[in-house]
């Protein structure tokens, strides 16, 4: 593969064929003497022959989102970055107009300037300078640099630029951002967390201008649903101080993106067994766990390709940290249980200046004494460290066995390591009893409390799940020690929720579930009582909303018809009216029926009387 220096992604829906020409043609005369790609990435546009005819004529890397029910910067660069092959990544849009050596000057600067992420302030392009202006074959640079007026640096998103080992760190840009704003700031806050320069380049060989357009805040201003999602974007910004996001799904991730978690274990995959298969059903399953090199033999018992072998190593903590690729590393060996949802608690709160987590959720306690035991190990055991001061912190540890608890945080900040606790990620040792807000519960406490669901049940309990994902319909067939009711519905073929069930399931067929890309919630089954999926209409109304959502209007009305009907004036009414089919499969039956959404009383009444005889029922929305 020919090595690149940059990698340039532009994510858009629905732009302009001519804007985004323009946007192309220029970012290619700006690499100079550098080389570099540009990564189209179209998310969900009405049109997709654009950005195909484009991508061919330039010969740019094109990436198709074509389920994408809302605009998503964040996801359409990470979409584009998944791509990539530059050493650096670049994002910007396309309405930016990049002058000659542009890039070239921003990677020299960067190179120059070590641990970084660079940023160009924009100038803004009158409405007088039109795309036609910009097409013609010889852009008057000194003209545009006299008309534009530069935009202040509350913005970064004009062009960021980001090392490639810098952002599978961060792992992209936050994907919980949808339609505008503050996704490229909350990425630039997270760079500088993570420990890198922020430098804006300044020089006059390096312009970018952006050319004008209706403001986007003025096209949505109106739309409820944008309103939502810019302040859903203002919160997280705001109130997540985490480093690596995308922790639980991460759509458009690379194909084998870095762990954020090394997991290390000292005493080999045997006596962790049990461990490690609660690990394989966290809600985090962005991780990797490190044995000595000499535990090989256990590999067999254990097949999960996330688990690694120390080449050199003499059982320290220390002497595993240089095997480890995640951003942060959790010491987990004598640890007998932990919470389903540990690793994304521990994750959440580790943010902004904290370099350690600590569970405080439950911990150990000796059984014959009122105090924590004393051993170094121990102390480590369950706590999240930042992989760059683990090592450092460790050492002491191992250098002196008798510490308290008081003195592991007290070293914790005398080497400055800010810390924090994790109120609710809960884990159990293997020879204590557990304490909750320092009251001592029995072990049957524990295993009756829905804090280590699925492990640790009571005998007379039952795991009952509730499945979902695409794959639900590869399950028919699977054998599994449970019973598995398959309950699925779509929208025009494609699936969109599950009410599947399945009950006296083992912890092996929850990782089968895992294996074929499922998820699964816990199902109440107190007393054992049988729940079956519901059945009747209220599929169809979940159907409904799926549907409002994705189209972001209120229909006056929703009609549902049988799917089958034959009706000459069908196709007519499919034109005039937003019409879904929805279908929902129970185990061997199947029911299909055909949603028309209605604007007014006129439209309604229209589908209504064509359709009346197969007609299943009707929803008032806007009166």
């Amino acid at each position: 593969m020919t090595h690149l220096d940059m990698s340039v992604v532009i994510g858009f829906r629905d732009w302009g064929a001519n804007r985004l020409n323009v946007a192309v043609k220029s970012i290619q005369n700006s690499f100079g003497n550098q080389s570099g790609e540009i990564i189209l990435v179209d998310y969900g546009s009405s049109d997709p022959t654009i950005a195909i005819e484009i991508a061919e004529r330039l010969q740019l890397k094109l990436a198709q989102v074509t389920d994408a029910p809302v605009w998503s910067r964040s996801r359409a660069l990470n979409a584009g970055f998944a791509l990539a092959a530059g050493d650096l990544y670049i994002s910007t849009d396309a309405d930016m107009l990049f002058a000659p050596k542009t890039l070239e000057t921003v990677y020299q600067w960067w190179r120059s300037s070590g641990e970084s992420a660079m940023f160009l302030q924009c100038r803004d392009l009158p409405e007088s300078v039109t795309i036609d202006d910009l097409s013609s074959q010889q852009i008057d640079w000194p003209h545009l640099e006299s008309v534009s007026s530069l935009r202040p640096r509350w913005g970064v998103g004009g062009m960021m630029a980001i090392s490639q080992a810098g952002f599978r760190q961060l792992r992209g840009l936050d994907e919980r951002m949808t339609t505008y704003g503050r996704e490229d700031m909350d990425f630039a806050l997270r760079a500088r967390r993570m420990g890198l320069r922020m430098v804006w380049v300044e020089e006059k060989l390096a312009r970018i201008y952006h050319m004008w357009h209706t403001p986007t805040s003025v096209v949505l201003k109106n739309d409820i649903n944008a309103t939502r999602s810019v302040n859903t974007n203002r919160r997280i910004y705001s109130e997540d101080a985490t480093v690596s996001r995308n922790r639980t799904v991460w759509l458009h991730s690379e194909e084998v993106p870095l762990p954020i978690v090394s997991i290390v274990f000292t005493d080999g995959l045997k006596a962790n067994h049990d461990l490690i298969q609660m690990l394989r059903l966290q809600t985090v399953s962005s991780f990797e766990i490190i044995v000595p090199e000499h535990f090989a033999n256990e590999l067999g018992s254990l097949p999960d390709s996330r688990i690694r072998l120390c080449p050199e190593s003499d059982g320290s903590l220390t002497s595993l940290l240089g095997s480890c690729r995640g951003r942060y590393v959790l010491p987990l060996s004598g640890v007998k249980v932990i919470a389903r949802n540990y690793l994304e608690k521990m994750l959440d709160v580790m943010g902004g200046m904290t370099r350690l987590v600590i569970a405080d959720g439950l911990h150990g306690k000796n059984e014959k004494s009122d105090t924590l035991l004393l051993d170094a190990s121990r102390k480590l055991r369950g706590c999240m460290f930042e992989r760059a001061t683990f090592a450092t912190i460790v050492t002491r540890f191992e250098q002196e066995r008798t510490l308290t608890r008081d003195s592991f945080v007290a070293i914790a900040e005398k080497n400055c390591l800010e810390h924090t606790l994790a109120n609710e990620a809960y884990f159990l040792e293997d020879d204590v009893l557990a304490v909750v807000n320092n009251d001592e519960l029995s072990m049957a406490s524990v295993i009756d409390s829905d804090l280590f669901w699925p492990f640790l049940i009571a005998s007379d309990s039952e795991i009952s799940v509730q499945v979902a994902g695409e794959n639900i319909a590869l399950l028919d067939g699977v054998p599994l020690e449970g019973d598995l009711t398959i309950s699925t519905v779509s929208i025009d073929g494609k699936y969109i929720f599950s009410e599947s069930l399945l009950r006296n399931a083992t912890v092996e067929d929850l990782l089968r579930l895992f294996s074929y890309g499922c998820e699964f919630t816990r199902v109440d089954m107190r007393n054992n009582v049988k729940v079956t999926p519901v059945l009747g209409q209220g599929w169809a109304i979940d159907a409904l909303r799926w549907i409002v959502d994705r189209i972001q209007w209120t229909p006056y009305s929703a009609i549902f018809v049988d799917k089958d009907v034959e009706d000459p004036d069908l196709g007519t009414l499919d034109t005039m009216c937003y019409s879904s089919g929805i279908q929902r499969k129970h185990d061997e039956s199947c029911e299909d029926l055909k949603i028309f959404l209605t604007r007014d009383k006129q439209e309604s009444d229209l589908v209504f009387n064509r359709l009346q005889s197969s007609v299943k029922f009707v929803l008032l929305g806007q009166t």
